[in-house]
Formats: structure tokens, sequence, C-alpha cells
């Protein structure tokens, strides 16, 4: 029997794959309510940075996108300059 055509196979892939899918948007709403209150209690963003446990090789794939995420230059520079010491 052909796995691909087996209609209940598709079920169980496409309840697998929703279920993967909520997991990650929870995990996403979570690092960002985090994110918010750290902000909230006044810590910066060095500091933040820090806590998370960011490499400088992750930043390195992160800071291509951060005006997506919404950093600015100088936020960018800020963490750019956390990982030079």
């Amino acid at each position: 029997m052909d796995l691909n055509n087996d209609p209940i196979h598709l079920k169980q892939v496409i309840f697998k794959l929703e279920s993967e899918l909520e997991d990650v948007n929870v995990e996403k709403a979570e690092q960002q309510l985090t994110g918010f209150i750290h902000a909230k209690r006044g810590y910066n963003l060095t500091t933040l940075v820090d806590s998370m446990g960011l490499t400088e090789k992750e930043w390195n794939n992160i800071k291509f996108n951060a005006s997506i995420l919404g950093l600015n230059e100088n936020e960018v520079s800020e963490i750019d300059e956390y990982f030079k010491k």
C-alpha cells in the first residue's frame, strides 16, 4: 500500500504537522512575552541578550533580519558591542 495516497495516513501527518506548528506558535508567544516583561521591568537590551544565552553565531544569523524584528541601527550596534567584549 502506498502511504502517500492513504487518507488515514495523510490525516495523521496533517495532525502531526498542525500540532508541531501550534507548539512553535506557543513557544514564540512565550518568548515575546518574556521579552516584554524583561523590558517592562527596566532591563536593557544587552541584559536580555545575556539572559537568553544568545551566542554570537546565533546573533549573526538574526541580525540580517533585525529591521524586520523592529531593531534599529543603534540597537544592532549595542548587541554587536556586547559580543566584542
